[in-house]
């Protein structure tokens, strides 16, 4: 087929874990940094730089599904945290947007803090229900137990405008305490967290 006046031929791809502008660490961050730039994944001349990134493709189309560092450790379970956030968006009516985090550092008893919305009333449910439903969901969808579980107001998850409150800076501030809950349950084995506790 006749090439159109002014057209170019498509360029050949360049493999990118070969190209010399493929960053080597954070602009001047700590150098521990570095080994995280520098993983590469075996396929490709020189290797792909992996990113931590996961995604699946679906209909032939490349969807992010999360980060491999984001992945809890519970009872012997890999779970991606959007997964389990995503399900309880739809566990009840009364209840919001959900962050789920390990009570330990990437492991541990999993910690659940979702808002609890006003109904047309104006007036809050009871909380024990939707947090039996919570526990029930985990449990079936999931395989584990939920080890903490705090029904919050709302903006504790979802601060302002749309932006979610980030993981790690919720589960900072459950480990100090500071996250205040008209329900709470605490589960065998793991107890409330201490005022002005360490992350």
């Amino acid at each position: 087929m006749p090439r159109r006046h002014g057209a170019r031929p498509p360029r050949p791809r360049r493999d990118l874990g070969a190209r010399p502008a493929v960053a080597t660490g954070h602009w001047g961050g700590p150098s521990d940094t570095a080994p995280l730039f520098a993983a590469r994944v075996a396929e490709g001349p020189g290797g792909f730089p992996r990113t931590g990134d996961l995604g699946l493709t679906v209909n032939g189309q490349l969807r992010m599904t999360g980060r491999v560092r984001d992945a809890l450790l519970v009872d012997g379970h890999t779970l991606h945290p959007q997964d389990v956030e995503r399900e309880l968006l739809g566990c009840a009516k009364a209840l919001g947007s959900a962050r789920v985090f390990c009570a330990g550092p990437g492991a541990g008893a999993l910690v659940v803090v979702q808002e609890v919305v006003r109904t047309a009333g104006g007036a809050r449910p009871g909380l024990p229900r939707p947090a039996a439903r919570i526990r029930a969901l985990i449990a079936e969808e999931f395989g584990v137990e939920t080890g903490a579980l705090l029904l919050v107001r709302p903006g504790t998850v979802r601060g302002a405008g749309t932006a979610k409150i980030r993981r790690a800076l919720l589960r900072e501030r459950y480990l100090r305490d500071e996250v205040r809950a008209p329900h709470a349950e605490f589960g065998t084995g793991i107890g409330e967290p201490c005022r002005g506790g360490a992350a």
